[in-house]
């Protein structure tokens, strides 16, 4: 299936009808898509599965339109990520695996998306890789950036990694709960969705801008997603999904937000 074959999820019903050469395979895994199916049993899995995929190839197509700058810059994968490789794999080899890490797919989008957008501030909720990639010189920005994690561990071996790696850190603090004790607004959001991240995220979009940018990492889990997209929805956030441009090894992908 090619980006002119399907119009969207809105479009499939009638796609289906319209006569085209395409498998019968393509066209029942497409039906599926928009029946339902019963939650959690094998069918309504890839139902599940199959949605997603359609919603992603759509706001793949949404997000070239309303962002081509950073779209081309991202997908032009190979020309930022040399840049980012030594300190990730010494991050990989220190810090945490590559399974519990910013992927290099989403810190290149994270770079495409501050080279073209210029946010002057930034917040990042809960520390790892992408506290790095935002105060290294990978960006070439200047950038105001804060830092805050409910894990104070986590932003210890955070810490200890940016000073070995020569990188400032001031601007990080330890939080407790969902508080956040920041003063101002954001020009861009970066979270990596958790179970326990919707009280931390609905007030972050309170303290977002108007016009300014949330990055979610971890979309892929629907039991993260479902909840963030519910909270995005109530301050009328625009969303893509970004499954197309930040999908790596593991199956995890991002979600772009605009307030």
């Amino acid at each position: 299936m090619t980006s002119s074959t399907i119009p969207g999820a809105d479009g499939a019903a009638e796609w289906l009808r319209t006569p085209r050469t395409i498998s019968r395979r393509v066209r029942r895994r497409v039906w599926h898509a928009i029946t339902p199916g019963r939650e959690g049993s094998p069918r309504g899995r890839a139902v599940e599965a199959v949605r997603r995929a359609i919603e992603a190839h759509v706001d793949g197509q949404r997000i070239a339109e309303v962002l081509p700058e950073v779209v081309d810059r991202a997908r032009h994968f190979e020309r930022i990520v040399p840049r980012l490789l030594p300190s990730y794999r010494r991050f990989v080899s220190k810090v945490a695996p590559p399974s519990r890490t910013t992927s290099l797919e989403v810190a290149s989008f994270l770079v495409a998306l501050c080279a073209e957008r210029a946010p002057r501030r930034v917040l990042e909720l809960g520390t790892g890789f992408a506290s790095l990639v935002l105060r290294s010189g990978a960006i070439e920005r200047e950038m105001e950036v804060w830092s805050i994690d409910p894990d104070a561990a986590r932003l210890g071996r955070n810490r200890a990694f940016l000073v070995a790696e020569g990188v400032a850190t001031e601007r990080m603090r330890a939080v407790r709960g969902d508080e956040l004790r920041l003063e101002g607004r954001f020009d861009l959001v970066v979270h990596e969705l958790g179970p326990d991240s919707s009280g931390r995220l609905a007030l972050a979009i309170e303290r977002t801008a108007s016009g300014g940018f949330v990055l979610l990492d971890g979309a892929h889990d629907p039991g993260a997603e479902g909840p963030a997209r519910n909270i995005l929805d109530s301050f009328g956030a625009e969303q893509w999904s970004l499954r197309a441009l930040t999908r790596d090894c593991f199956g995890r992908h991002a979600l772009l937000a605009r307030r």
